[in-house]
């Protein structure tokens, strides 16, 4: 079936096909081929043709972000984690109501290999970043500090201190290895990290 999409035949790598494909006429171009250094081998091309052009790439992995911002991309974007980021949401709604404040650690059930454990600090003051180095931890989601003020998507640099909560989203397929590290304790989560 036809769709009367306007194409043009050619490896945009080439600089010829994105000439063709009107790049220096273009007032933005999204990239999105198959890994990074080909879009930012793009990227560079196009900025070249035309310095005035917004581009976005698509990155896949996030240690290459500075590069594709040099190479000229105004923005850079991750559907892994975009997804990563709908799924916590997802089940921070579905869950948050069932969190009590008053028990020491909350576990939520599994969605789609992930759930919220809330946590007391024990130990002395850390930072955020200090408490994403754990494996199974991809993000803290709220800190509850001891006055009850509440810290919501701290930055990795926020101070958790002694007698504040820490909710965190967990990858539960590091759970087991998780708990035989630390004997089934899972107090000592926060005195390790």
């Amino acid at each position: 079936m036809m769709k009367n999409y306007l194409v043009v035949k050619g490896k945009a790598t080439y600089d010829d096909t994105l000439i063709e494909a009107g790049i220096k006429r273009a007032r933005g171009i999204v990239v999105c081929l198959g890994d990074d250094s080909l879009n930012m081998y793009v990227t560079l091309a196009a900025r070249e043709i035309n310095p005035k052009l917004l581009t976005i790439v698509r990155g896949y992995k996030a240690d290459g972000e500075k590069r594709m911002l040099r190479a000229g991309a105004n923005s850079v974007i991750y559907p892994l984690r975009i997804g990563g980021q709908q799924m916590a949401q997802l089940i921070l709604s579905e869950y948050s109501k069932k969190l009590k404040e008053n028990q020491l650690e909350v576990s939520t059930i599994p969605i789609m290999g992930y759930s919220l454990k809330l946590y007391k600090h024990m130990r002395k003051e850390i930072s955020v970043s200090e408490i994403l180095e754990t494996p199974n931890v991809l993000k803290v989601v709220k800190i509850k500090r001891s006055d009850g003020t509440e810290v919501h998507n701290p930055e990795p640099d926020f101070k958790v201190q002694k007698e504040d909560r820490v909710l965190v989203l967990v990858e539960e397929k590091y759970t087991d290895l998780f708990e035989e590290e630390n004997n089934g304790d899972k107090e000592e989560f926060l005195q390790k990290v």
